[in-house]
């Protein structure tokens, strides 16, 4: 085992949090046999350096602060292969008030630029906006009783 290759490994983790499946990538990218790989992981997890449930929680709160909903942030950590345990508290600890003026805000912002022929036109377009974003259809339908 390569203490240069570890090394690379610890920086390219100490730059932002990651998961194991990037990691992965890297060690691909880096031409490293595959049996060496559960070694590096190791040693990246034993100096903390690596830390599945930091990684969900920081992706989590990011891309909910970016608007995303917990469905969408639910899919997203399962395309990086983070463990349910993992993703399920990462999306517990989203504030709900914060997600909730986040969505709000949203539904502010996009409820004056749709166009439609009718109210219940408008709403439905706003709706399928909504769940493309990843928000929970309960959320989204009291947002959209709320509108005129």
């Amino acid at each position: 085992m390569d203490a240069a290759i570890l090394n690379q490994l610890c920086n390219f983790c100490a730059y932002r949090e990651r998961c194991i499946k990037e990691v992965r990538e890297k060690m691909q990218k880096l031409q490293i046999p595959k049996e060496e790989h559960l070694y590096y992981i190791d040693k990246l997890m034993y100096g903390n350096y690596l830390n599945e449930e930091r990684f969900a929680k920081a992706y989590a709160n990011g891309h909910a602060r970016k608007g995303w909903g917990k469905q969408k942030i639910r899919m997203g950590l399962a395309q990086k292969q983070v463990s349910k345990a993992a993703i399920e508290q990462a999306i517990s600890q989203i504030d709900a008030d914060d997600y909730a003026d986040k969505l709000q805000a949203i539904v502010q912002k996009k409820w004056r630029t749709i166009k439609g022929e009718t109210l219940h036109e408008r709403k439905m377009k706003l709706m399928k906006f909504l769940m493309g974003k990843g928000y929970e259809m309960q959320h989204i339908k009291a947002q959209i009783a709320t509108l005129k």
